[in-house]
Order: structure tokens, then sequence, then C-alpha cells
């Protein structure tokens, strides 16, 4: 925060009305540094009380050195809390998927700038918005962290039926990495980690993690067609 110094200007022997500002300065953002000067603007010096406060709106009474004169004046000096800029942004994504767009306006309207830039979908990672600074508004940065989750690694493979014209086959995937719980889509309709009852054909399944990153995987199924000889005519 920039330091600002306000100068009082209490008349001799007269109470000095600030009024709304003290060259221009009355309202600060909470946190911020000032200072108040003890010499005013006509060679008055003094003390100021109570001790500053930088995190509640406060009135503070300059006292004048005895032999000077002068009156005690006063100085409220609003403190103004800080605006959170808002945005919708995930806390998480799966590994490889496309990342949102960082946007420069918040959801409330707060433009700035983010560093790094744009989120990366490999690595996790901590995100910092800082507002474009506009006079009399009281903006804070705003940090997000997001963090990449691994995706499931899945095999799927299964027994062929003992012929084709049989359904006997079965298959069943093995999932490593992710985060369980697991859900199964087969593209036979079954949700379940082992499917039997197959005849030939390929079978696809997606395994979905608790963090909804998923992966797919396929078995293909061939029964051997029985032999039923040559044919012969009378």
């Amino acid at each position: 925060w920039k330091e600002e110094k306000i100068l009082a200007a209490p008349q001799p022997g007269t109470d000095f009305n600030f009024g709304s500002s003290v060259d221009g300065i009355v309202h600060f953002c909470s946190g911020g540094t000032f200072t108040l000067s003890t010499t005013s603007t006509n060679s008055i010096t003094g003390t100021w009380s109570p001790a500053i406060n930088n995190t509640t709106t406060t009135t503070y009474t300059f006292t004048p050195a005895t032999g000077q004169c002068a009156t005690p004046t006063t100085l409220t000096i609003t403190v103004n809390s800080g605006i959170k800029p808002t945005f919708t942004l995930p806390t998480s994504l799966c590994n490889g998927s496309t990342p949102p767009t960082l946007s420069t306006t918040s959801n409330n309207g707060i433009t700035g700038t983010w560093s790094p830039s744009t989120i990366s979908n490999t690595s996790s990672g901590t995100y910092i918005f800082t507002p474009t600074p506009v006079a009399g508004q009281c903006y804070l940065n705003d940090t997000i962290q997001i963090k990449i989750n691994d995706l499931p690694i899945i095999y799927a493979h299964g027994t062929n039926p003992t012929c084709s014209s049989l359904c006997n086959g079965n298959a069943t995937v093995d999932v490593v990495g992710g985060t369980t719980p697991y859900t199964y889509s087969w593209s036979n309709g079954a949700t379940t980690e082992d499917i039997s009852g197959l005849q030939n054909g390929v079978y696809v399944v997606t395994v979905t993690d608790a963090h909804a990153c998923s992966a797919t995987s396929s078995v293909l199924l061939n029964g051997i067609t029985a032999n039923t000889g040559p044919k012969t005519s009378s």
C-alpha cells in the first residue's frame, strides 16, 4: 500500500472543521498505510489520538502543543473493507482435460490480471488474480488453487465363448490409479466390473473415478465356429 500523509490545519484560537476531506484523503482501504502529520499547514504542532487504526473507521483528535493559542480539532478517517473478486472456476481437473479460460473480469465486475495467465491441465497450480487499481475502490487479490487428478488406468480382457453360437463368454476390467470408488459402463449396458453370458463381439468399457476422471478400454471376444465336417450327397 502507498503511505499517505494527512496535513491538519487548525487555526489559532479557532476550532477547525476538516469537513469531508483533508488534502483529498479521508477514505482508506482496510490494511492500507497512512500517517497523520504532527505539524499543520499553518505550522501548529501537536499530537493525534488515539493511535492509528487501519482496519476500523476512527475519529482522531489533534491536540495542539501548549503555548500556541490553538484549539483541538478532529478528523474521521473512513476505512473501507476490501471487495473480493468472485469467479466460477473448478477446484480440480482431470489430467489432460480441456482447462477453462481465466477471465480478466470477475463475476462481480472487477477487472485485473492473472498470474500465471493460463491453467495447466497436467500439473496442480496456484493462480493469483490482481485487480486493476481504481480510485476510491478497495479491491482484494484472489488466489485459486486447482488440483490435477490422475486418470484411472484400465485394461479390459475376457474369455471367448466356446463357439460362435454360444453366449458363454465373459469379460472384466482391471483398474489402477485414479480415485475410488469407480463406476463401470459397458457397451452392452452392463454397469458391473465383470460381465458374463457374452457372445462374439467387441465390448467397450468406460471406468469413471470419484473425481469424474474416466478411461476407456475394449476387449474382442471371438469364439471358434464349430466344424461340422464335409457334407456328402447320396
